[in-house]
């Protein structure tokens, strides 16, 4: 009884497989949390440009508030004409200034999951990316016909 023992614990046969096995889910598991943490981080930087395009057309007085609206969801890549605005999940605000004067504000939201590409982690990929871009107001706003 003590022999086979004793023979099972030094048997170095199927080590390897053993030791993949263990390995693989741990360097599968980095490897998709790059794609995602990339995923992420590429979504923020499109709603970051968004943001800029949408609020420098207002505050040059190029676009109204809506137009720059319309801007920032064109560059995001969305047709708001094929979906309706309630089934996008960004939400963009342009707030304008007070009487002309001051700081045009764009502000672009998304839930961090529908940022992710594959979410397998569910609720511990929580929250919202959320971009803000503030600029000086540089002509009146033009005003819709």
């Amino acid at each position: 009884m003590i022999r086979k023992i004793d023979q099972f614990v030094r048997e170095k046969s199927g080590v390897g497989a053993v030791e993949f096995a263990i390995l693989v889910p741990v360097v599968l598991s980095i490897l998709f949390a790059i794609i995602e943490f990339g995923s992420i981080m590429y979504t923020r930087q499109q709603m970051l440009y968004a943001a800029r395009e949408a609020a420098r057309s207002y505050s040059i007085g190029q676009s109204t508030s809506a137009e720059a609206k319309g801007i920032a969801f064109n560059r995001l890549e969305i047709d708001t004409s094929q979906v309706s605005e309630s089934d996008i999940k960004f939400t963009v605000t342009i707030t304008e200034p007070n009487d002309g004067v001051g700081d045009v504000k764009a502000n672009i939201k998304v839930p961090m999951a529908d940022a992710a590409i594959i979410n397998p982690l569910g609720d511990l990929i929580s929250g919202e990316l959320d971009v803000n871009v503030v600029m000086l107001m540089e002509r009146p706003p033009k005003v819709a016909n």
